[in-house]
């Protein structure tokens, strides 16, 4: 009775869908669930990704380590970012390296097994993870885990020079979402005039 729903509702999706075992709670008990889903694993009607991920035997798409733990993540209702080490990495700031594929997430930290390697969520601040939504989040990431002392003016003009105009006028005007020190720093390195000239906006001051 039990796999019959399942097989349903598996059959009815793209065979592209990631399927979770939580998918199919509404259908019997969570051992019963996790059961089902193994016999169809053994069977050939699904692949395992991960623990408690799935999907159909004819999927043709390979899933990368950022789909599946985002994926995963948006499922439990997580919210992630990118881990300002590989930011950092990219703007040549540290040569540091991350085991296995790492992001910022809400919530405490945890991890799991995946056939791309192992998937880490780091906890950190929700301040720090909604900076995802601004296009200049992951550079302003990359200079706070630099941390005060590390970072320098140098830093600043660095990730300035490889912004757009309208990139660099979002950064500027961001620094009340940073820490008072990188807030200091970015005055102290550009002089907000340097750059280039602002246009005073509303309910912000120059």
């Amino acid at each position: 009775m039990v796999s019959g729903y399942i097989e349903n509702k598996i059959n009815s999706a793209s065979r592209d869908t990631l399927f979770f075992n939580r998918d199919f709670i509404n259908f019997g008990a969570r051992s019963a669930i996790d059961m089902c889903l193994s016999r169809m694993v053994v069977k050939g009607f699904l692949k395992r990704l991960c623990n408690g991920v799935y999907v159909r035997h004819d999927c043709k798409k390979e899933f990368t380590a950022t789909e599946l733990g985002e994926a995963k993540a948006k499922r439990f209702d997580r919210v992630v970012a990118v881990h300002p080490i590989d930011t950092a990495r990219k703007l040549k700031f540290t040569e540091r390296g991350l085991i296995g594929k790492t992001f910022h997430a809400q919530g405490r930290t945890s991890s799991f097994r995946s056939s791309e390697g192992r998937i880490f969520y780091h906890a950190t601040s929700t301040r720090r993870v909604a900076l995802k939504h601004l296009k200049t989040g992951d550079k302003i990431n990359a200079l706070w885990w630099l941390k005060r002392g590390v970072a320098t003016e140098d830093h600043v003009i660095d990730v300035l020079r490889k912004l757009k105009r309208s990139e660099k006028e979002e950064f500027l005007w961001s620094h009340d979402l940073m820490p008072g020190w990188l807030s200091d720093l970015v005055h102290s390195a550009c002089d907000w005039k340097i750059i280039f000239p602002l246009k005073k906006r509303k309910g912000r001051a120059q």
